[in-house]
């Protein structure tokens, strides 16, 4: 499933700041793209224990795909 978001207006940008995550690493993914779907440029993969990075969406729109 894709979960789309979006800039309050043109011109923003976003950035997706995760403290930690902690997945069933090399099969659980959590995928963020510069758009509004996955065929968009792929900005950041998280998987396994990663702590505090960010992602940054230049388009005004990130979506993300959590892959279980």
């Amino acid at each position: 499933m894709i979960y789309p978001f979006s800039a309050p207006s043109t011109g923003y940008k976003i950035r997706v700041h995760i403290l930690s995550i902690d997945t069933e690493c090399f099969w659980d993914r959590l995928y963020f793209y510069d758009g509004r779907s996955f065929s968009d440029k792929l900005i950041g993969v998280f998987s396994g224990q990663n702590k505090s990075r960010d992602a940054y969406a230049t388009s005004g729109d990130v979506s993300a795909l959590l892959l279980l």
